[in-house]
C-alpha cells in the first residue's frame, strides 16, 4: 500500500511513472486475494484498469 501511495503523485505528475503504478496496483490487488480480503482486492485491480486503459497500455 504505501508504494502505491507514494508512486500516485509521481505518476500524476509524470505519465512515464504510470507502468509503474499499474503493476503496483496489480501486485497489491493479488496480494490482498492471497491474504483473504477479497472485497479489498477489487478497488487496486479495478484502478489499475481503468489506469492501464487511459495510458494505453
Amino acid at each position: 500500500q504505501g508504494v502505491v501511495d507514494e508512486l500516485r503523485p509521481l505518476a500524476a505528475a509524470d505519465r512515464a511513472w504510470g507502468r509503474d503504478l499499474v503493476s503496483a496496483l496489480e501486485e497489491l490487488g493479488e496480494a490482498k486475494f492471497r491474504a483473504g480480503d477479497w472485497w479489498g482486492s477489487r478497488a487496486p485491480k479495478k484502478e489499475a484498469k481503468q489506469l492501464a486503459k487511459e495510458l494505453g497500455l
